[in-house]
Parts: structure tokens; C-alpha cells; sequence
């Protein structure tokens, strides 16, 4: 890969994962990522179906400390199928994982995760449908919707406070029921990887809302019970952290 520099080794142990995903190289856990990433989604608001009124279901909100993975975990030996919100770029696949950039928590959830597989299938899923923005931009995370990745399994050994970890994928460790990447709009100007989103108001607000909920329905099509939603785009990109907390309650 040119042009990026592999000083603690993160792409050398990347490609060996590529790899192993080759069709017949027969590796246990390039399979089980190769699975996954095969059931990836590209789930659009307007597409995502309505879940059936539970009328005896009860849904409880909770703080969680410590970062969304640490939450995850901490959540599957109680409700068992725990889905997991990503904030992700809409631009690419990873953020910068395959850089030395911000670190942001996208790179940081595919350092601890096999979600890179599934992310790197729906930019090819993207292309194939010809999937652009509002703005006629191509992106891989549908502007009104998110990434589906079923089945992410945590890395053998990763730990949620070591986030720099690369290392092999284990079917048999901690497996989300799914990631659900979402690309909140970016209100900083100062971002030059990802381009400004001008719209304000009750577009601003809805296309949040379209995002948020194709996000929730694509937990309950996994079949999780419990979601763990981290403070999307209100960080480098600024959203209000009031707008955005807002529109997830309603």
C-alpha cells in the first residue's frame, strides 16, 4: 500500500487478514469474516421495515461510562445479541484506518473488530448501485440510512482499552450482533477529508432522524435486544450534542 507507513505493523497483519479471506485459503477465521461481511447491508430509511408494536416491551435508556465497545461488552453476558451504533465516515470505508490521521472511533472500532471486511463489501456494493449524496458525491453509508454488518466478531486477545490491537479475528470470542455505521452530516469546516454539509433546520434535523431510525430497525432485524448509541458526529464534525440527543429520544 503506498504511501502509508506500517511502523507497528497494522497492514502487514491486515493484508494477512485480506488474505484469508481468499476463496479457498481455508483459515477458520477469514471464513467466519468472509460471512459476515457477506450479509453486509446498505439499509436506506425508506427501505428499512417498521417494527411490529410490542405492547408489553418495555424500553429502558441508560448513561453508559467508559467507550461504546466497553459499553457492548459489558452489556452481552446479561441481554446476550448487543448491537453497536459506529460513527462512521460516509467517505471512507474506515475512516482513517489506514492512515495515521485522527484516530477517530470508527478506526478504532476496526483495530478492535473484523467490521473492515463488511465496510470494505459495502463500498463495493456502493459502487455497483451507484450510491451518491444529496450533492451527487459517491458514498458507501447511504445518506438516509446506514451499513448493516451482521455477526462482528472482537479481535483474539483485543481488550477495549488497547484500541491500536490488530490482530486475528476469533469465532469463538465476543460477536456483536451488528455494527450499524452511520455517517452523521459534518458541520466543521475545518475537516478537509469529508466535504460540508450546508443543511440547517428541519432538513438537518429529519435527515438525522431517517439515519437514527434505519439504524434502530436494522438492530431489531438482527434480532438484538439491548443497542449501544455513542455521541455520533458531535465531535470533530460538531453536531450539537443537544440537536442530536434530541432527535434520538423523539
Amino acid at each position: 500500500v503506498c504511501g502509508f507507513v506500517d511502523a507497528d505493523g497494522t497492514l502487514s497483519r491486515l493484508a494477512a487478514e485480506c488474505a484469508a479471506l481468499a476463496p479457498g485459503s481455508g483459515d477458520a477465521a477469514g471464513v467466519a469474516a468472509e460471512t459476515a461481511a457477506a450479509g453486509v447491508r446498505l439499509l436506506r430509511w425508506s427501505d428499512a421495515e417498521s417494527p411490529r408494536p410490542r405492547p408489553f416491551h418495555r424500553t429502558t435508556f441508560r448513561p453508559a461510562a467508559g467507550t461504546p465497545m466497553q459499553a457492548a461488552l459489558a452489556l452481552l453476558p446479561r441481554v446476550g445479541r448487543v448491537a453497536l451504533v459506529s460513527d462512521a465516515s460516509g467517505y471512507t470505508p474506515g475512516g482513517d484506518f489506514l492512515s495515521r490521521g485522527r484516530r477517530t472511533a470508527e478506526a478504532q472500532l476496526c483495530r478492535q473488530t473484523s467490521v473492515y471486511a463488511s465496510l470494505a463489501r459495502a463500498r463495493l456494493l456502493a459502487r455497483k448501485e451507484g450510491l451518491r449524496d444529496s450533492f451527487g458525491r459517491r458514498v458507501h453509508v447511504p445518506e438516509d440510512g446506514c451499513v448493516l454488518s451482521p455477526s462482528v466478531a472482537l479481535r483474539a486477545g483485543e481488550a477495549p482499552a488497547a484500541p491500536d490491537a490488530c490482530c486475528t479475528p476469533s469465532p469463538g470470542g465476543a460477536t456483536l450482533a451488528a455494527v450499524l455505521s452511520v455517517a452523521l452530516p459534518n458541520r466543521n469546516p475545518r475537516v478537509d477529508d469529508t466535504p460540508l454539509d450546508p443543511r440547517c433546520g428541519s432538513d438537518y434535523l429529519l435527515l438525522i432522524a431517517k439515519k437514527f431510525q434505519a439504524a434502530i430497525r436494522g438492530a431489531i432485524s438482527v434480532g438484538a435486544q439491548a443497542i449501544v448509541i455513542p455521541d455520533c458526529g458531535c465531535g470533530v464534525f460538531q453536531n450539537s450534542p443537544e440537536e442530536v440527543g434530541r432527535v434520538l429520544g423523539r
